[in-house]
């Protein structure tokens, strides 16, 4: 008797490759945590470089002499070419970033709203279906997940606080990309003004969706890699209060780093100078932005903090990575975000909202 072999289907498929590329690692460390990490190694050589660079320059500069000028040339160019360099290392994080964004977009939306929550749902499934319940690999393999899992929330969480004209989506950056539009013209504004979409997704729904992906990366620093394997490798434990403390601020401090230096803002390709400042002005208020979502997910209250913080909260338990995970506990999960909403750790607007999209029961559960 011939035993079948599975066969993953193309979505499946897709998925695994796209988790790869997100916090995969491999030898060719072309994924964007091994890109996070190889930032973070690197960062203390080239910080000092620069340093001793500029020191320099301002010890001749303070000894004036026409000796000194050509010396004090010679390292400026240096420091000007090596600042440079590290702009286009930064440029190139960016467009992996960027391109794994679109590509998650491209996944996960359609032509109309019904269709972009299936494909939605369908992925979130796929991740629920591939990430084991049981065995020595749960935490080790959620850990890898959750990212891809809790962005594609942000995306649909965003979509449906625009749909109901919330007061977090309808004022500041988001509302003015969002001016005149109703609940009900957005929930179709893919089909109905596609230029105004591209404009949203470009503006909007990738700068969230960055934030979102990146929000942990900190977490890969070597500061926070002592903090985590310092009982003897064992990463996933429960950690003491000042631990805790400690990995949280070094996350924080670390993920804002890679974002604003280890990725910054794209470079303008081009010769016109009033197109390149347009781009120049439009890029850096994404950024802002993205450093804002960071900054209000720490304590979110009734902000935009919550568009990351509520679906973070959500996936750290449907892909906990805590020793004391329990798979049949999953369709409790509202249940810790209520609290969490009590508490102040989160809106409970944002949870209502979030429970609307979801139901009880996490997809493929």
């Amino acid at each position: 008797m011939t035993v079948k072999k599975h066969s993953d289907t193309h979505s499946t498929k897709h998925i695994k490759v796209l988790l790869e590329k997100l916090y995969g690692t491999s030898v060719v460390k072309d994924s964007l945590l091994d890109q996070a990490i190889a930032y973070y190694d690197a960062q203390p050589f080239n910080q000092h470089k620069l340093d001793e660079l500029k020191f320099e320059i301002n010890e001749l500069s303070a000894n004036e002499g026409v000796k000194n000028s050509q010396r004090i040339e010679q390292l400026e160019v240096e420091y000007r070419e090596y600042k440079q360099d590290l702009r286009y290392e930064s440029n190139q994080r960016f467009k992996v970033l960027y391109t794994l964004c679109k590509e998650i977009i491209d996944f996960t939306e359609g032509a109309t709203f019904k269709e972009t929550n299936r494909k939605s749902a369908q992925l979130l499934g796929i991740i629920q279906l591939l990430s084991p319940t049981e065995g020595k690999r749960v935490a080790e393999i959620n850990e890898k997940h959750k990212p891809l899992y809790k962005a594609v929330l942000c995306l649909r969480l965003l979509d449906q606080l625009c749909i109901d004209e919330a007061s977090i989506v309808s004022n500041g950056y988001i509302g003015s990309f969002k001016e005149g539009i109703s609940g009900e013209d957005y929930k179709e504004l893919a089909t109905n003004d596609p230029a105004l979409y591209k404009d949203f997704v470009d503006s909007v729904k990738i700068p969230i969706l960055m934030a979102s992906l990146i929000q942990d990366i900190g977490n890969y620093h070597p500061d926070a890699q002592t903090i985590l394997e310092s009982d003897g490798g064992n990463r996933h434990r429960t950690l003491g209060v000042e631990d805790r403390k400690k990995l949280l601020q070094i996350n924080y401090r670390e993920t804002v780093k890679f974002l604003v230096d280890g990725i910054g803002a794209p470079i303008y390709v081009g010769n016109s100078k009033a197109d390149r400042d347009k781009f120049n002005l439009a890029e850096h208020k994404k950024l802002v932005f993205m450093k804002q979502l960071l900054k209000a997910c720490v304590a979110p209250k009734e902000g935009i903090g919550n568009i990351l913080k509520v679906p973070q909260i959500y996936a750290s338990i449907i892909l906990s990575t805590k020793s004391s995970y329990s798979y049949k506990l999953l369709p409790k999960v509202y249940q810790a975000l209520d609290q969490n909403a009590e508490r102040g750790t989160c809106c409970q607007l944002v949870v209502d909202t979030l429970h609307k999209i979801t139901g009880d029961f996490p997809q493929g559960f």
